[in-house]
């Protein structure tokens, strides 16, 4: 027996809690930068910020709207 044994009942390998809803897709990246003229990490309104760049990034390489960009970190302005 495995952890995600699928002869076991009520377990489904393909059934991760946290994937995306159809037609949405969830990416994961390692980030490193100089925090040096940006205004934190979280996006906000009027403010160049890691988040908002990232963003944009994204946005315009995969030709489609981004709807999150969600840091596990934490980056206070002027921090680098």
């Amino acid at each position: 027996m495995t952890l995600f044994d699928a002869a076991e009942p009520g377990i489904d390998p393909g059934a991760a809690s946290d994937a995306p809803p159809p037609g949405r897709t969830h990416l994961a990246l390692t980030v490193a930068y100089d925090g040096a003229g940006f205004r934190g990490f979280a996006a906000q309104p009027d403010q160049r910020t890691v988040a908002g760049e990232l963003q944009q990034a994204l946005a315009q390489y995969l030709r489609d709207d981004v709807a999150d960009v969600v840091g596990a970190g934490r980056t206070d302005a002027g921090v680098h």
